[in-house]
């Protein structure tokens, strides 16, 4: 399992960047929009795991988030569902604001599967 460091997050801070991906692993990842967290798994232990270790490495880098999304990433496309609150306000709505290189997207979590904001994809934009 691979976290990002605190010099690339301090990075990403200085070009007003808070979307991004925090940790790589081969069951799943977990990615930062804004104050949210969404954790991307293919096992229940896998959620698990990178749920506990979330909490340890945002201690670590003083990275205080909202709310945890888990979305399960399913073999068939049929099984696609929205992500669910596992962490955070479940009152608050499921939209959240998240910058990359100053521009503001709007994230909606319960609008399907996907975010719609493709964090690996950067250099692609």
């Amino acid at each position: 399992m691979e976290w990002i460091q605190p010099d690339l997050v301090r990075a990403f801070q200085a070009e007003e960047t808070d979307a991004y991906r925090i940790c790589t692993f081969r069951d799943g990842w977990v990615e930062r929009y804004g104050s949210d967290v969404l954790v991307s798994y293919q096992t229940a232990i896998a959620q698990e795991r990178l749920t506990t270790e979330l909490r340890l490495w945002s201690l670590s880098v003083g990275f205080n988030f909202t709310r945890v999304f888990a979305r399960f990433l399913p073999k068939q496309n049929s099984g696609r569902e929205a992500p669910r609150l596992i962490t955070g306000d479940s009152s608050a709505p499921l939209q959240a604001m998240a910058l990359e290189r100053g521009l503001r997207y709007g994230i909606d979590f319960g609008a399907g599967y996907s975010t719609g904001l493709f964090v690996d994809q950067r250099h692609n934009r």
